[in-house]
């Protein structure tokens, strides 16, 4: 028999956190040394896609868990950056390791 409790596998994120402005997540804050902060991850930065797949209107925890995924694959994350005229989308390519509890995803 099978426990209930044993664990399947670990999950790792990119070392973000992330806030809900309306109908879109924010990044909040990002945790040093991860590679959301190697890639250039900035606070404020608009999550638009996980994967290729939109996330407007999706709630901040459940993107934090699309991000999540077996230590050491990639995520592809679309973010808009600034406002106005000067928004711009940019991609980055995260890979998934070990971050701290506050950090989620």
């Amino acid at each position: 028999l099978l426990s209930p409790r044993r664990a399947v596998g670990t999950l790792a994120g990119v070392g973000i956190e992330l806030a809900q402005d309306r109908n879109w997540a924010v990044v909040r804050s990002i945790e040093s040394g991860s590679s959301a902060a190697v890639s250039g991850v900035q606070i404020g930065d608009v999550v638009l896609t996980v994967d290729g797949r939109r996330v407007q209107g999706m709630p901040p925890q459940e993107i934090q868990l699309r991000l999540k995924g077996e230590p050491g694959t990639r995520v592809l994350a679309g973010l808009s950056r600034g406002s106005g005229p000067s928004a711009g989308r940019v991609y980055v390519s995260l890979v998934r390791g070990p971050v701290a509890a506050r950090h989620a995803a």
